[in-house]
């Protein structure tokens, strides 16, 4: 049996969210990708031990009018990936907010 994983990708605009996504899905790398609007669906299944599991990830926008949005997102899902750029400490201070957001409109047991 398939086993089904919803990922959320979640931070602040232009820390990297699409090409860490797309790193893992696809195993490319770009050295320029444009703002995520809304959010992109990818999936890959990951095979591991003689287990599968379908990976969903929903690559959310980082800019403040799509926050939002982003909320949808977070139901039923199971893994969130909040990413910084560690050349920006006002990233990495927004991290607090993503995971307030995060902890306030996704599943329960998510961020806990």
């Amino acid at each position: 049996m398939l086993k089904e994983a919803k990922v959320v990708v979640i931070g602040s605009i232009g820390v990297g969210k699409s090409s860490i996504t797309i790193r893992f899905v696809s195993n490319q790398f770009n050295d320029f990708m444009d703002s995520t609007l809304g959010a992109v669906f990818f999936d890959k299944v990951h095979h591991y031990g003689g287990k599968s599991i379908k990976y969903q990830f929903w690559d959310t926008a980082g800019q403040e009018k799509y926050k939002a949005i982003a909320r949808i997102y977070y139901k039923d899902s199971k893994v969130a990936v909040v990413v910084y750029d560690v050349n920006s400490r006002e990233s990495f201070n927004a991290m607090k907010s993503w995971i307030t957001e995060l902890k306030e409109n996704g599943p329960k047991n998510l961020g806990n």
